[in-house]
């Protein structure tokens, strides 16, 4: 069997992308004050808002990993989203597989060769993908 090529490389410095890798429809999601403003017992009440949809992505699933937490077994799934680079993705945002409904915490927004042509997301999962 062939070995698939990376979704990213970097040649002469560039990263290129493998556009035809990219299967995956996202959207990224984000939090904001409630409008108008409610304050509850944490304090400020925060909403989801889309930050920006219609994207095109490989979505690459690394091994996933069990870890005990208050005496509870758990299951951690950690992804690698590559995109075309768009501006103002920071951690604690979130990524949606929008034909699977999966939500993904994003950890590190990678500029790859701080270049702004290709963003990796490591992300892991939230919900049910965990």
């Amino acid at each position: 069997m062939p070995r698939q090529r990376p979704v990213v490389e970097v040649i002469d410095g560039w990263p290129e992308l493998d556009a035809g890798r990219l299967i995956h429809r996202v959207e990224i999601w984000t939090d904001a004050a409630a409008s108008p403003p409610k304050v509850g017992p944490g304090g400020p009440v925060m909403v989801p808002v889309l930050f920006a949809d219609g994207l095109n992505a490989a979505i690459e699933v690394l091994p996933g990993r069990e870890v005990i937490r208050s005496g509870q077994d758990t299951a951690q799934t950690f992804v690698i989203v590559t995109m075309h680079y768009i501006d103002g993705v920071l951690p604690q945002m979130r990524v949606k597989n929008v034909a699977k409904g999966s939500m993904y915490l994003i950890q590190v927004p990678e500029d790859v060769e701080e270049r702004g042509v290709v963003l990796q997301l490591r992300c892991i999962g939230l919900g049910a993908n965990t």
